[in-house]
């Protein structure tokens, strides 16, 4: 079923893209804000669209545009909604849940579209119904950052007349647009200065928590070591901590869990101690960018995890995990992959086949021939 899409029918009095409605200003205004003017490459910023419209003209003086009623009959245009060149959508940093709970709707583009209603601002003296709408992103590169300007249409009338309906028709019905300013943001390079070797990429305000099972084991049995990051920022953008300098440890290969709603995302390791003498695992690192004034590189350590290893039982051996290493595992946000655990008796019975039938041919080849 197609997804039907609103027209928009405006008379001829509508003012040029370009041109200042003077009158049209004195009844509603858009604006663009951020929280800050500047963030760096990777930090998640938001964007929020606010509009109003005198409530008076808002109660009795506002003309539906559309087929279809909206709450507030505007429709505002915002080019940036359709994408940011330097920057990507991001799903993590919108309010959880709205300051009033109403969601009037409103036009925002060509589609129906829930806002939230914020207090009344007054404006020259008078109230004005605000509304606002917030979309996040993650900057991409350097630079300075410019989102359009939105533009606010609406249609009024100050004098009607009844219909035979029972509704009301305008006798005065005008056209009108408002334009909003531009916002230029700053982005910034992420300093080259006190970059730690560690850094992979993660750029926001974080914690970090480790975990692992069984805890008590033998020499060359794995384990998980399951690490949970959470915050806010960029968790999809940086690579896994490596534990290659895990001393007295081997690492078979780790997975990426998916991100759960950008704020959350789970890393799992498997290791094997390989000395009963080992008590713990000792702290993992994790190195990040954090934004926050003064911005600078910061370490977050898991607590140590305790651990009883006991000496390999007689005649038992260490079977490795069937586990992807890591330098083939899943992609950030992508499901974790991991090899069958009937790869390995799968490729033994094909090796095996192939000799026997290598056997099979040579012994054909040493009989003796029919009447030789």
């Amino acid at each position: 079923m197609r997804r039907a899409r609103l027209l928009l029918c405006l008379g001829a009095g509508l003012q040029g893209v370009g041109a200042r409605d003077e009158a049209a200003e004195r009844l509603a205004f858009v604006e663009l804000s951020s929280p800050q003017g500047a963030y760096f490459v990777g930090e998640p910023f938001r964007l929020e669209l606010r509009f109003g419209v005198d409530a008076s003209l808002l109660d009795s003086g506002l003309l539906q545009l559309f087929p279809r009623e909206l709450d507030v009959p505007v429709q505002v245009e915002a080019d940036w909604l359709r994408g940011l060149r330097g920057a990507r959508p991001f799903a993590g940093t919108e309010r959880a849940e709205p300051h009033s709970g109403q969601r009037p709707t409103f036009a925002l583009d060509d589609a129906p579209t829930a806002a939230e209603r914020l207090q009344d601002r007054l404006v020259s003296g008078r109230p004005f119904a605000v509304l606002a709408l917030e979309r996040s992103f993650v900057a991409e590169r350097p630079g300075p950052l410019v989102i359009p300007a939105p533009l606010l249409r609406f249609a009024y009338a100050t004098r009607f007349e009844p219909d035979v309906l029972g509704g009301r028709v305008a006798l005065d019905r005008r056209d009108a647009a408002v334009h909003g300013e531009p916002l230029a943001l700053d982005i910034r390079a992420l300093p080259e200065a006190g970059r730690p070797l560690a850094f992979r990429g993660g750029v926001g305000r974080f914690r970090v928590h480790a975990d692992a099972e069984p805890r008590a084991l033998e020499v060359g049995e794995s384990l998980k070591l399951t690490m949970r990051v959470e915050g806010e920022g960029s968790l999809a953008e940086f690579e896994p901590p490596t534990l290659d300098a895990l001393e007295g440890f081997r690492v078979y290969g780790s997975l990426a869990g998916p991100i759960e709603g950008e704020d959350a995302r789970t890393l799992t390791y498997d290791l094997a101690p390989e000395d009963e003498t080992l008590r713990e695992i000792p702290p993992i690192e994790l190195v990040f960018f954090d934004p926050t004034p003064p911005a600078d590189y910061r370490t977050l350590r898991t607590a140590p995890i305790p651990l009883a290893v006991r000496p390999r039982r007689s005649g038992a051996r260490a079977e490795p995990p069937p586990v992807v290493p890591a330098s083939e595992a899943a992609p950030a946000g992508g499901a974790p992959r991991r090899l069958s655990p009937l790869a390995p008796a799968i490729a033994l019975a094909g090796a095996g086949a192939i000799v026997v039938a290598v056997l099979l041919f040579r012994g054909r080849a040493r009989l003796p021939r029919e009447g030789g």
